[in-house]
């Protein structure tokens, strides 16, 4: 049986007498978890941004819980075209209206709500706003044959998924024919 081992290093270079041995082992710990982030597999030394970076994904992941409860995330679409040139459905993004940070968009986001597990309630929002929308739309008499959300590995995990889009779409007065689901190569 064969082994691969891969490592993700964060170091820091201090000068003797510097620091203390936890700050030191706090800023290694910073630059190795920006390592696993790049791709792991790599050397990554401390720089003292990683400090604010690392502040504002614990901001966000503090204001994340209270944004959903508020509803303070919309929609945008992409429509899909089949070989006619036809709308044949929308793509489904979400965005998030933070009220001090203004718009934050899905990448700065979507990884920590699916780390933390925020992901699932905030996939029933994004389905419940896909839904509304896809309701609006049809009643102005534009024709929209689905909408196509993304779903991660927690949410597909969910015992809930199945009962929760059941009822959002009976809420909505939408049937199963009007939601396409996306799941990414990584899932």
């Amino acid at each position: 049986v064969s082994e691969w081992v891969g490592l993700s290093i964060g170091a820091y270079m201090l000068k003797r007498g510097e620091l203390d041995l936890g700050e030191m082992l706090h800023r290694a710990d910073l630059a190795m978890y920006e390592a696993k982030r790049a791709g792991r597999g790599r050397l990554i030394f401390y720089d003292p941004s990683m400090e604010q970076n690392a502040r504002s994904r614990a901001q966000i992941q503090a204001d994340l819980k209270k944004a959903i409860e508020l509803r303070q995330f919309f929609m945008v679409y992409q429509p899909q075209f089949d070989a006619q040139d036809r709308i044949r459905g929308m793509s489904a993004s979400v965005r998030w209206r933070h009220p001090v940070r203004g718009l934050i968009p899905p990448h700065e986001f979507m990884p920590i709500a699916e780390k933390s597990g925020m992901i699932v309630p905030l996939g029933k929002l994004m389905l419940d706003l896909a839904c509304a929308d896809l309701k609006a739309l049809r009643n102005e008499r534009l024709t929209v044959p689905y909408v196509s959300l993304s779903v991660s590995l927690r949410q597909l995990a969910d015992n809930g998924m199945v009962q929760d889009v059941q009822e959002t779409l009976v809420r909505h007065g939408l049937t199963p024919n009007d939601l396409e689901f996306e799941v990414s190569e990584s899932t």
